[in-house]
């Protein structure tokens, strides 16, 4: 069995001068839903590291690493809010510290 490690040290010399990452991102907003007072948000994101290797483990830029995430927010006349969000990290393979985490993450908000 061979062990894999996925965040190494970067060496002086392999870290790049200069690091390129790009984001897209598209929203919408549905008012009245079904006819209720609720107004949901879907939101998608994609975030992509394309050119270059930034210092330190868990750097900020490793070339290759994509990231998806998608969030719902539901807000219900302005005074109850909900979101509730996943993101995927992928691509990178070895370089990429991240890549076998998923996150989760659900809110509530009453705003009085």
């Amino acid at each position: 069995m061979e062990c894999i490690s996925y965040a190494k040290p970067l060496a002086v010399d392999e870290v790049d001068k200069l690091q390129v990452t790009y984001t897209i991102r598209a929203d919408a907003s549905y008012d009245r839903v079904f006819g209720s007072p609720v107004t949901l948000r879907p939101i998608v994101t994609f975030r992509h590291d394309a050119y270059g290797v930034g210092p330190g483990n868990g750097s900020l830029w490793t070339k290759g690493v994509m990231q998806v995430g998608v969030s719902l927010v539901a807000d219900y006349q302005q005074r109850w809010k909900g979101v509730v969000s996943y993101s995927n990290t992928f691509g990178a393979r070895q370089a990429n510290p991240n890549i076998d985490r998923d996150f989760i993450s659900v809110s509530l908000e009453y705003t009085y």
